[in-house]
Protein backbone atom coordinates (compact mmCIF):
# COMPACT_ATOMS: atom_id res chain seq x y z
CA UNK A 1 0.00 0.00 0.00
CA UNK A 2 2.79 2.41 0.93
CA UNK A 3 4.67 1.69 -2.30
CA UNK A 4 1.58 2.38 -4.48
CA UNK A 5 0.96 5.67 -2.69
CA UNK A 6 4.63 6.58 -3.08
CA UNK A 7 4.59 5.84 -6.82
CA UNK A 8 1.44 7.97 -7.30
CA UNK A 9 2.96 10.89 -5.35
CA UNK A 10 6.15 10.75 -7.38
CA UNK A 11 4.31 10.69 -10.69
CA UNK A 12 2.57 13.96 -9.84
CA UNK A 13 5.93 15.73 -9.91
CA UNK A 14 7.24 16.34 -13.42
CA UNK A 15 8.97 19.68 -12.92
CA UNK A 16 12.01 19.05 -10.70
CA UNK A 17 12.00 20.89 -7.39
CA UNK A 18 14.57 18.74 -5.67
CA UNK A 19 17.19 16.60 -7.45
CA UNK A 20 19.33 13.89 -5.88
CA UNK A 21 22.79 13.64 -7.46
CA UNK A 22 24.96 10.56 -6.86
CA UNK A 23 28.59 11.35 -7.71
CA UNK A 24 31.35 9.29 -6.12
CA UNK A 25 33.78 12.14 -6.81
CA UNK A 26 32.73 15.63 -5.77
CA UNK A 27 34.06 18.66 -3.89
CA UNK A 28 36.61 18.75 -2.25
CA UNK A 29 37.78 16.05 -4.68
CA UNK A 30 39.00 17.86 -7.74
CA UNK A 31 40.34 16.99 -11.17
CA UNK A 32 38.33 17.23 -14.36
CA UNK A 33 35.84 14.48 -13.51
CA UNK A 34 34.18 16.66 -10.87
CA UNK A 35 33.65 19.75 -13.01
CA UNK A 36 30.63 18.70 -15.11
CA UNK A 37 28.23 18.14 -12.22
CA UNK A 38 29.57 20.97 -10.10
CA UNK A 39 28.49 23.24 -12.95
CA UNK A 40 25.12 21.58 -13.48
CA UNK A 41 24.42 21.65 -9.72
CA UNK A 42 25.24 25.35 -9.66
CA UNK A 43 22.91 26.17 -12.55
CA UNK A 44 20.11 23.96 -11.26
CA UNK A 45 20.37 25.84 -7.98
CA UNK A 46 20.22 29.11 -9.91
CA UNK A 47 16.83 28.02 -11.22
CA UNK A 48 15.54 27.50 -7.69
CA UNK A 49 15.99 23.70 -7.68
CA UNK A 50 17.41 22.05 -4.57
CA UNK A 51 20.28 19.65 -5.19
CA UNK A 52 21.27 17.00 -2.66
CA UNK A 53 24.61 15.38 -3.46
CA UNK A 54 25.82 12.02 -2.18
CA UNK A 55 29.57 11.60 -2.67
CA UNK A 56 32.48 9.70 -1.18
CA UNK A 57 34.23 11.37 1.74
CA UNK A 58 37.60 12.79 0.69
CA UNK A 59 39.74 14.19 3.55
CA UNK A 60 41.92 16.35 1.28
CA UNK A 61 41.33 19.36 -0.95
CA UNK A 62 42.77 19.04 -4.44
CA UNK A 63 44.54 22.05 -5.90
CA UNK A 64 42.29 22.07 -8.97
CA UNK A 65 38.66 21.86 -7.87
CA UNK A 66 35.26 23.46 -8.44
CA UNK A 67 34.21 23.83 -4.82
CA UNK A 68 33.48 27.53 -5.19
CA UNK A 69 30.59 26.58 -7.50
CA UNK A 70 28.83 24.43 -4.91
CA UNK A 71 30.01 25.37 -1.43
CA UNK A 72 27.99 27.87 0.62
CA UNK A 73 25.04 27.58 -1.77
CA UNK A 74 21.84 27.18 0.32
CA UNK A 75 20.22 25.12 -2.46
CA UNK A 76 23.10 22.60 -2.61
CA UNK A 77 23.56 20.12 0.23
CA UNK A 78 26.57 17.80 0.04
CA UNK A 79 26.57 14.55 2.03
CA UNK A 80 30.05 13.02 2.35
CA UNK A 81 29.74 9.29 2.93
CA UNK A 82 32.26 6.58 3.77
CA UNK A 83 34.19 5.92 0.53
CA UNK A 84 34.72 2.17 1.13
CA UNK A 85 38.06 2.72 -0.62
CA UNK A 86 41.28 4.15 0.81
CA UNK A 87 41.14 7.92 0.22
CA UNK A 88 44.89 8.44 0.18
CA UNK A 89 45.12 6.15 -2.86
CA UNK A 90 43.10 8.69 -4.84
CA UNK A 91 45.30 11.75 -4.30
CA UNK A 92 46.82 13.26 -7.46
CA UNK A 93 50.38 12.92 -6.15
CA UNK A 94 51.15 9.30 -5.35
CA UNK A 95 54.35 7.51 -4.33
CA UNK A 96 55.39 4.14 -5.77
CA UNK A 97 54.07 2.21 -2.75
CA UNK A 98 50.67 3.91 -3.04
CA UNK A 99 50.55 3.03 -6.74
CA UNK A 100 51.47 -0.56 -5.91
CA UNK A 101 48.67 -0.89 -3.34
CA UNK A 102 46.20 0.75 -5.72
CA UNK A 103 47.16 -1.74 -8.42
CA UNK A 104 46.78 -4.66 -6.00
CA UNK A 105 43.28 -3.57 -4.99
CA UNK A 106 42.28 -3.01 -8.62
CA UNK A 107 43.04 -6.68 -9.29
CA UNK A 108 41.28 -8.05 -6.22
CA UNK A 109 38.54 -6.38 -4.15
CA UNK A 110 37.99 -3.51 -6.60
CA UNK A 111 38.52 -5.18 -9.95
CA UNK A 112 35.78 -3.09 -11.63
CA UNK A 113 36.43 0.35 -10.09
CA UNK A 114 36.83 2.28 -6.84
CA UNK A 115 33.09 2.57 -6.18
CA UNK A 116 32.48 -1.17 -6.44
CA UNK A 117 31.69 -1.56 -2.72
CA UNK A 118 30.18 1.88 -2.14
CA UNK A 119 26.55 0.82 -2.55
CA UNK A 120 26.23 -0.15 1.10
CA UNK A 121 27.16 3.41 2.09
CA UNK A 122 24.97 5.46 -0.25
CA UNK A 123 21.88 3.35 -1.02
CA UNK A 124 20.32 3.56 2.49
CA UNK A 125 20.96 7.31 2.65
CA UNK A 126 19.51 7.85 -0.82
CA UNK A 127 16.38 5.90 0.00
CA UNK A 128 15.90 7.82 3.24
CA UNK A 129 16.32 11.19 1.49
CA UNK A 130 13.98 10.25 -1.35
CA UNK A 131 11.20 9.16 0.99
CA UNK A 132 11.66 12.03 3.45
CA UNK A 133 11.94 14.82 0.86
CA UNK A 134 9.59 13.37 -1.79
CA UNK A 135 12.40 13.42 -4.36
CA UNK A 136 11.49 12.02 -7.75
CA UNK A 137 14.52 12.92 -9.89
CA UNK A 138 17.76 11.00 -9.32
CA UNK A 139 20.95 11.51 -11.35
CA UNK A 140 23.87 9.09 -11.17
CA UNK A 141 27.13 10.02 -12.87
CA UNK A 142 30.19 7.93 -13.66
CA UNK A 143 33.08 7.25 -13.75
CA UNK A 144 33.46 5.34 -11.49
CA UNK A 145 30.66 3.43 -13.18
CA UNK A 146 29.63 0.70 -10.75
CA UNK A 147 27.52 3.34 -8.99
CA UNK A 148 25.16 3.00 -11.97
CA UNK A 149 24.73 -0.69 -11.37
CA UNK A 150 23.99 0.03 -7.70
CA UNK A 151 21.42 2.63 -8.80
CA UNK A 152 19.49 -0.12 -10.59
CA UNK A 153 18.81 -1.61 -7.16
CA UNK A 154 17.50 1.76 -5.97
CA UNK A 155 15.12 1.93 -8.93
CA UNK A 156 13.87 -1.60 -8.20
CA UNK A 157 13.10 -0.65 -4.61
CA UNK A 158 11.59 2.76 -5.49
CA UNK A 159 10.14 2.41 -9.01
CA UNK A 160 8.46 5.83 -8.82
CA UNK A 161 11.74 7.73 -9.17
CA UNK A 162 12.96 9.00 -12.53
CA UNK A 163 16.52 7.65 -12.85
CA UNK A 164 18.95 9.43 -15.15
CA UNK A 165 22.38 7.87 -15.81
CA UNK A 166 25.15 10.19 -16.98
CA UNK A 167 28.05 8.59 -18.88
CA UNK A 168 30.90 11.09 -18.84
CA UNK A 169 33.05 8.49 -20.61
CA UNK A 170 32.55 5.03 -22.12
CA UNK A 171 32.24 2.23 -19.55
CA UNK A 172 32.79 -1.33 -20.73
CA UNK A 173 34.00 -0.11 -24.16
CA UNK A 174 37.22 1.25 -22.67
CA UNK A 175 38.21 -2.03 -20.99
CA UNK A 176 40.88 -4.20 -22.65
CA UNK A 177 40.40 -7.96 -23.02
CA UNK A 178 43.87 -9.32 -23.75
CA UNK A 179 44.27 -11.49 -20.63
CA UNK A 180 41.90 -13.90 -18.88
CA UNK A 181 41.50 -11.43 -15.99
CA UNK A 182 40.72 -8.58 -18.37
CA UNK A 183 38.13 -10.67 -20.21
CA UNK A 184 36.49 -11.60 -16.90
CA UNK A 185 36.44 -7.96 -15.80
CA UNK A 186 34.98 -6.78 -19.09
CA UNK A 187 32.24 -9.42 -18.99
CA UNK A 188 31.31 -8.36 -15.45
CA UNK A 189 31.30 -4.69 -16.47
CA UNK A 190 29.04 -5.44 -19.43
CA UNK A 191 26.65 -7.41 -17.22
CA UNK A 192 26.47 -4.53 -14.72
CA UNK A 193 26.16 -1.97 -17.50
CA UNK A 194 23.26 -3.90 -19.04
CA UNK A 195 21.51 -4.05 -15.67
CA UNK A 196 21.95 -0.31 -15.17
CA UNK A 197 20.54 0.54 -18.60
CA UNK A 198 17.64 -1.85 -18.11
CA UNK A 199 16.38 0.08 -15.07
CA UNK A 200 17.26 3.64 -16.13
CA UNK A 201 14.63 6.00 -17.50
CA UNK A 202 17.28 7.96 -19.39
CA UNK A 203 20.98 7.41 -20.15
CA UNK A 204 22.89 10.46 -21.35
CA UNK A 205 26.23 10.64 -23.17
CA UNK A 206 28.49 13.59 -23.81
CA UNK A 207 28.70 13.07 -27.59
CA UNK A 208 26.48 11.82 -30.38
CA UNK A 209 29.04 9.22 -31.41
CA UNK A 210 29.23 7.76 -27.90
CA UNK A 211 25.45 7.54 -27.78
CA UNK A 212 25.35 5.76 -31.14
CA UNK A 213 28.01 3.29 -30.02
CA UNK A 214 25.85 2.37 -27.03
CA UNK A 215 22.71 2.21 -29.17
CA UNK A 216 24.47 -0.30 -31.40
CA UNK A 217 25.70 -2.35 -28.44
CA UNK A 218 22.33 -2.24 -26.62
CA UNK A 219 19.67 -1.80 -29.32
CA UNK A 220 16.83 -2.65 -26.93
CA UNK A 221 17.64 0.52 -24.96
CA UNK A 222 18.05 2.91 -27.91
CA UNK A 223 14.86 4.86 -27.15
CA UNK A 224 16.08 5.93 -23.70
CA UNK A 225 19.52 7.17 -24.82
CA UNK A 226 20.32 10.85 -25.31
CA UNK A 227 23.09 13.44 -25.52
CA UNK A 228 24.00 16.09 -22.96
CA UNK A 229 27.25 17.76 -23.95
CA UNK A 230 30.03 19.10 -21.79
CA UNK A 231 30.51 22.83 -21.90
CA UNK A 232 31.90 25.97 -20.31
CA UNK A 233 30.66 28.19 -17.51
CA UNK A 234 30.38 31.81 -18.60
CA UNK A 235 30.89 32.91 -14.99
CA UNK A 236 34.42 31.52 -15.00
CA UNK A 237 35.45 34.14 -17.52
CA UNK A 238 33.81 37.26 -16.12
CA UNK A 239 35.98 40.13 -14.94
CA UNK A 240 39.18 38.73 -16.40
CA UNK A 241 41.85 41.29 -17.28
CA UNK A 242 41.86 42.53 -20.87
CA UNK A 243 43.87 40.29 -23.15
CA UNK A 244 45.86 43.01 -24.89
CA UNK A 245 47.42 42.65 -28.36
CA UNK A 246 48.17 39.05 -29.29
CA UNK A 247 51.02 37.53 -31.23
CA UNK A 248 50.83 34.36 -33.33
CA UNK A 249 50.88 31.83 -30.51
CA UNK A 250 48.97 28.68 -29.59
CA UNK A 251 48.29 27.42 -26.09
CA UNK A 252 47.64 23.95 -24.72
CA UNK A 253 46.16 23.33 -21.26
CA UNK A 254 46.33 19.91 -19.63
CA UNK A 255 48.47 16.80 -19.65
CA UNK A 256 49.73 14.97 -22.73
CA UNK A 257 49.06 11.48 -21.39
CA UNK A 258 47.27 8.63 -23.11
CA UNK A 259 49.01 8.82 -26.49
CA UNK A 260 48.42 12.54 -27.05
CA UNK A 261 52.14 13.02 -27.61
CA UNK A 262 51.56 11.58 -31.10
CA UNK A 263 49.54 14.68 -31.94
CA UNK A 264 52.34 16.89 -30.67
CA UNK A 265 54.85 15.04 -32.86
CA UNK A 266 52.72 15.48 -35.98
CA UNK A 267 52.28 19.16 -35.08
CA UNK A 268 56.07 19.54 -34.98
CA UNK A 269 56.30 17.75 -38.33
CA UNK A 270 53.72 20.11 -39.81
CA UNK A 271 55.72 23.11 -38.59
CA UNK A 272 58.91 21.66 -40.10
CA UNK A 273 57.29 21.53 -43.56
CA UNK A 274 56.00 25.09 -43.59
CA UNK A 275 57.63 27.99 -45.43
CA UNK A 276 55.15 30.53 -44.07
CA UNK A 277 57.14 33.19 -42.16
CA UNK A 278 54.70 33.32 -39.22
CA UNK A 279 54.73 29.55 -38.80
CA UNK A 280 58.46 29.25 -39.30
CA UNK A 281 59.68 32.26 -37.32
CA UNK A 282 56.97 33.59 -34.96
CA UNK A 283 54.76 30.69 -33.89
CA UNK A 284 55.21 29.62 -30.27
CA UNK A 285 53.48 26.76 -28.45
CA UNK A 286 52.77 27.39 -24.77
CA UNK A 287 51.86 24.45 -22.53
CA UNK A 288 50.21 24.71 -19.12
CA UNK A 289 50.75 21.38 -17.42
CA UNK A 290 53.63 19.07 -16.56
CA UNK A 291 56.65 19.01 -18.86
CA UNK A 292 56.46 16.27 -21.42
CA UNK A 293 58.99 15.21 -24.02
CA UNK A 294 57.62 13.07 -26.86
CA UNK A 295 59.80 9.99 -27.43
CA UNK A 296 61.57 9.32 -30.71
CA UNK A 297 62.04 12.88 -32.03
CA UNK A 298 64.48 13.24 -34.91
CA UNK A 299 67.21 15.88 -34.53
CA UNK A 300 65.25 18.26 -36.79
CA UNK A 301 62.06 17.87 -34.79
CA UNK A 302 64.01 18.17 -31.54
CA UNK A 303 65.35 21.52 -32.73
CA UNK A 304 61.81 22.74 -33.44
CA UNK A 305 60.65 21.42 -30.06
CA UNK A 306 63.44 23.34 -28.30
CA UNK A 307 62.69 26.52 -30.25
CA UNK A 308 58.89 26.54 -30.18
CA UNK A 309 57.73 25.01 -26.87
CA UNK A 310 57.35 26.91 -23.61
CA UNK A 311 56.20 25.06 -20.47
CA UNK A 312 54.50 26.92 -17.61
CA UNK A 313 53.55 24.06 -15.31
CA UNK A 314 50.08 23.39 -13.80
CA UNK A 315 48.23 26.40 -12.34
CA UNK A 316 44.85 26.88 -10.54
CA UNK A 317 41.79 27.49 -12.77
CA UNK A 318 41.48 31.27 -12.32
CA UNK A 319 45.17 31.85 -13.04
CA UNK A 320 44.94 29.50 -16.01
CA UNK A 321 41.98 31.38 -17.50
CA UNK A 322 43.84 34.68 -17.18
CA UNK A 323 46.78 33.15 -19.03
CA UNK A 324 44.72 31.45 -21.76
CA UNK A 325 42.93 34.71 -22.53
CA UNK A 326 46.18 36.13 -23.91
CA UNK A 327 46.34 33.60 -26.76
CA UNK A 328 44.43 33.71 -30.07
CA UNK A 329 44.49 29.92 -30.58
CA UNK A 330 43.87 26.97 -28.27
CA UNK A 331 45.43 23.58 -29.05
CA UNK A 332 43.31 20.43 -28.75
CA UNK A 333 45.64 17.45 -29.17
CA UNK A 334 43.94 14.07 -29.10
CA UNK A 335 45.39 10.55 -29.19
CA UNK A 336 45.03 8.47 -32.38
CA UNK A 337 42.88 5.97 -30.45
CA UNK A 338 40.67 8.59 -28.74
CA UNK A 339 38.07 8.80 -31.46
CA UNK A 340 35.17 9.86 -29.26
CA UNK A 341 36.87 11.85 -26.51
CA UNK A 342 36.60 15.63 -26.39
CA UNK A 343 39.32 17.17 -24.26
CA UNK A 344 37.83 19.10 -21.35
CA UNK A 345 40.05 22.13 -21.92
CA UNK A 346 38.44 22.51 -25.36
CA UNK A 347 35.47 24.02 -23.51
CA UNK A 348 37.69 26.48 -21.66
CA UNK A 349 38.91 27.68 -25.03
CA UNK A 350 35.27 28.10 -26.05
CA UNK A 351 34.42 30.07 -22.94
CA UNK A 352 37.30 32.42 -23.68
CA UNK A 353 36.34 32.73 -27.33
CA UNK A 354 39.64 31.35 -28.69
CA UNK A 355 39.97 29.85 -32.13
CA UNK A 356 40.69 26.13 -31.74
CA UNK A 357 43.32 24.15 -33.61
CA UNK A 358 42.64 20.43 -33.23
CA UNK A 359 44.60 17.34 -34.19
CA UNK A 360 42.46 14.26 -33.74
CA UNK A 361 41.17 11.17 -35.53
CA UNK A 362 37.77 11.55 -37.13
CA UNK A 363 35.28 11.45 -34.26
CA UNK A 364 33.56 13.56 -31.63
CA UNK A 365 36.25 16.24 -31.33
CA UNK A 366 36.60 16.70 -35.08
CA UNK A 367 32.79 16.80 -35.35
CA UNK A 368 32.38 19.82 -33.09
CA UNK A 369 35.43 21.65 -34.44
CA UNK A 370 34.20 21.31 -38.00
CA UNK A 371 30.67 22.25 -36.98
CA UNK A 372 32.01 25.41 -35.31
CA UNK A 373 34.25 26.32 -38.25
CA UNK A 374 37.53 25.66 -36.45
CA UNK A 375 40.77 24.04 -37.61
CA UNK A 376 40.48 20.25 -37.51
CA UNK A 377 43.03 17.87 -39.01
CA UNK A 378 44.10 14.27 -38.62
CA UNK A 379 47.58 12.81 -38.19
CA UNK A 380 48.84 13.90 -41.61
CA UNK A 381 51.83 16.32 -41.41
CA UNK A 382 50.99 17.89 -44.78
CA UNK A 383 47.41 18.56 -43.70
CA UNK A 384 48.69 19.99 -40.40
CA UNK A 385 51.10 22.24 -42.31
CA UNK A 386 48.31 23.52 -44.55
CA UNK A 387 46.01 24.20 -41.57
CA UNK A 388 48.80 26.04 -39.72
CA UNK A 389 49.37 28.27 -42.72
CA UNK A 390 45.64 28.97 -42.98
CA UNK A 391 45.58 29.88 -39.28
CA UNK A 392 48.52 32.23 -39.87
CA UNK A 393 46.71 33.93 -42.76
CA UNK A 394 43.53 34.26 -40.71
CA UNK A 395 45.58 35.80 -37.91
CA UNK A 396 47.10 38.38 -40.28
CA UNK A 397 43.72 39.31 -41.79
CA UNK A 398 41.97 39.49 -38.43
CA UNK A 399 39.71 36.48 -39.01
CA UNK A 400 40.99 34.73 -35.89
CA UNK A 401 39.17 37.05 -33.51
CA UNK A 402 36.79 36.20 -30.66
CA UNK A 403 34.43 33.32 -31.35
CA UNK A 404 31.02 32.56 -29.86
CA UNK A 405 30.13 29.01 -28.81
CA UNK A 406 26.73 29.51 -27.20
CA UNK A 407 25.58 25.92 -27.72
CA UNK A 408 28.22 24.81 -25.19
CA UNK A 409 27.32 27.29 -22.44
CA UNK A 410 26.40 25.41 -19.22
CA UNK A 411 23.62 27.92 -18.66
CA UNK A 412 21.99 26.81 -21.89
CA UNK A 413 22.90 23.14 -21.39
CA UNK A 414 21.00 23.18 -18.09
CA UNK A 415 17.82 23.85 -20.06
CA UNK A 416 18.52 20.64 -21.99
CA UNK A 417 19.16 18.78 -18.73
CA UNK A 418 15.80 19.91 -17.37
CA UNK A 419 14.02 18.55 -20.43
CA UNK A 420 15.59 15.15 -19.84
CA UNK A 421 14.69 15.27 -16.16
CA UNK A 422 11.07 16.18 -16.84
CA UNK A 423 10.67 13.37 -19.38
Amino acid sequence: MFQKAYIWRMQQQSQPKHVLLIAYQFCPKGQIGTRRWSKFAKYLSGRGIRVSVLCARYPYRDKVNWCRDVEHDPNIEIHHLAPRYLSYLQRPRRSWDVKLLDRLLSHTLYYLDKAQRWGGAWLPVARQLIEKENIRHVIVTGAPFTVMGQAARLKQRLPGIRLLLDFRDPWSFRLPEETAFQRFRKKEAQRTEQQALLHADVALFTTRRMKEAYAEAYPDHRARLGVLRNGYDEDDFRELPAAGPASFRMVHAGALFGGRSEALKVLLEGISRSEHPLVRDELQLHFFGNDFHPPGLTPDLQAIYDKKLVYHGPVPPRQLFEALRKFPFGLALNAPTHRNIILAKTFDYMGLGLRIFGISPEGSLSDILQQEGQYSVGFDPDAVCKALEQAAEDFVTGQSGHQAYEAYNYNRLTDELLKWLEG
